[in-house]
Parts: structure tokens; C-alpha cells; sequence
């Protein structure tokens, strides 16, 4: 028989139903998150509905995992949730996602994992809660009609910097619609942009000018120590 192991509240439950319970609730990945991770989710929490918010960053903070885990919370805890994934290209958006919610999902019992759709590689569900994570490349305008749906929850720009395609027309026709009903939240986040003529240069300073750009650099990387920091300041 397993151990069984008290709880606070005068309950008690073993290994595996603890962490079943903290997998369907949602709290399991947040669990994992770094300070900085958790800081930013909670920032999010307090955003009013229908907010476009710009996260500026230096490379390997983790914005991807911190993310993709909010994503995978608000899933579990709400049904029907629905997450639009944009990406520079639906490729490269597979090969950078597919292997974070393998690890992420590396202690989930099977009956609670995401299930990808044998007809549609680019759709998530989560057969429990029936919530869907939609990916889709923006690198021309079909890409982009891809990511258009009767709502969303929660619009996610990942490596927004680099897009080649028209980022107005996706942010105001393709996505923002969607949000009517549900007051979702749509991130845009990515390094500075190469040029200063890029699109999201725009978005950039309207974030600034509302008080939704949120900076976030190699100081305040919870990963990178001051040693770390040094040596690449030397390199």
C-alpha cells in the first residue's frame, strides 16, 4: 500500500494523488516556475481584460516555459479555454514548443496530458477541460488566417521581434476580435528588434505609452549568476 503522508488540513493523500490533484487543478507547472517566472505570471493576473502587453527581454530568461505553463494553467482551471500561439513559422514554432511540454508534462498522468491532433499538428487539446492551443506561423498572410477563430482567451507572440508579416493586421483583425467576449489577454514577447524600422517597434512604443511594457534583462535573470554575467561582458 502506498505511504500516505498528513496534510494540514487534517486530510491525507499519497505521492501520486497529490500530484493528480496539483496536475488537474493547474497548480503543478507554477510550482516550477523561477522568481522571475512567478513574478511575471502574477503581473499578467493583474492585467484588465482585453489588455496588449509587450514583454521585452534578454536571451534564455525562460519566457517560452513561463508561457506556455500559463497557458497550460488557465486550461485546467477553465474550460473551453482557448490559446492562440503565433510564431515566425509554424516550423520552427513546433520544434521550439513540442519539446518544453514534453518536459513540462514529463510527471502528468496520461489521462490529464495535452493531446496532439493526428489531423491538425498544430492544435493542442486537453480532452478533460476540452480546451484547444492553437500554433501558427505568421511569415505570410495564409499563416496568419490560420490563427483566426470564433474567440481566445489568450494570444501569445512569441519572438515577435523577427516577424516578417504584416503584425497590425494579425494584432487587429486576426486576434483581437476574438477577445471581444472573452476579455482575453494578448502578449507579445521577443528580444530587441535588429532594426529600428521593425514593426513591433510600433507595438513597442504603444506598450511603453500605456504602461504595458514590461523589461526584463540579463540582470534580472534569476539563472545567470554575477559570475556568469561577467564572463559574458568579458566575451
Amino acid at each position: 500500500m502506498a505511504e500516505r503522508i498528513n496534510l494540514p488540513d487534517g486530510q491525507s493523500a499519497t505521492i501520486e494523488e497529490l500530484i493528480r490533484h496539483a496536475w488537474t487543478t493547474g497548480e503543478f507547472l507554477e510550482e516550477r516556475y523561477d522568481p522571475l517566472q512567478l513574478e511575471l505570471d502574477q503581473l499578467y493576473d493583474r492585467l484588465p481584460p482585453r489588455t496588449r502587453a509587450f514583454l521585452l527581454e534578454s536571451r534564455k530568461i525562460g519566457k517560452t516555459f513561463g508561457l506556455l505553463a500559463r497557458s497550460d494553467k488557465k486550461s485546467r482551471q477553465i474550460p473551453g479555454w482557448i490559446t492562440r500561439f503565433a510564431y515566425p513559422t509554424a516550423k520552427q514554432g513546433k520544434t521550439v514548443i513540442a519539446p518544453i511540454m514534453e518536459e513540462m508534462q514529463e510527471d502528468c498522468p496520461s489521462d490529464l496530458r495535452w493531446v496532439n491532433r493526428e489531423q491538425q499538428d498544430a492544435c493542442w487539446m486537453l480532452p478533460h477541460t476540452g480546451a484547444r492551443m492553437y500554433l501558427a506561423g505568421t511569415d505570410d498572410a495564409t499563416a496568419i488566417d490560420h490563427l483566426r477563430g470564433p474567440k481566445s482567451n489568450l494570444n501569445i507572440l512569441d519572438e515577435v521581434t523577427v516577424f516578417s508579416s504584416n503584425l497590425e493586421r494579425l494584432l487587429d483583425s486576426v486576434l483581437w476580435p476574438q477577445t471581444l467576449t472573452t476579455g482575453g489577454l494578448t502578449l507579445l514577447a521577443g528580444t530587441a528588434p535588429v532594426s529600428l524600422d521593425h514593426p513591433s517597434m510600433v507595438q513597442i512604443e504603444r506598450a511603453r505609452r500605456s504602461g504595458r511594457l514590461i523589461i526584463k534583462t540579463i540582470f534580472d535573470n534569476p539563472r545567470i549568476t554575477r559570475e556568469d554575467i561577467y564572463s559574458i561582458c568579458t566575451e
